[in-house]
């Protein structure tokens, strides 16, 4: 797998640890060898966007691409609609 940003990456895995290190407005792609390291990568960004919480209160974003099998994160502002 290799992953592409738009600053470099120490190792080549979509984890929790680089997925909290995407500033607003930035993204990963992890560019898949094969169909294990797909459902992986997906699962990963699944998970840490159910299950951790940014600090900040904006949420990650993800895309898909079977047909080139890449995972996108990207950040993304959460918009609150006032109650009325």
């Amino acid at each position: 797998m290799r992953l592409t940003r738009t600053i470099p990456i120490e190792r080549d895995k979509l984890t929790a640890d680089v997925m909290e290190k995407i500033a607003l407005g930035e993204s990963v792609t992890a560019h898949c060898e094969n169909i294990r390291e797909y459902d992986n990568s997906r699962g990963n960004a699944i998970y840490v966007r159910k299950n951790r919480p940014r600090p900040d209160g904006n949420t990650y974003q993800i895309q898909t691409s079977n047909l080139n099998s890449t995972v996108t994160v990207t950040v993304t502002v959460t918009v609150v609609k006032p109650q009325s």
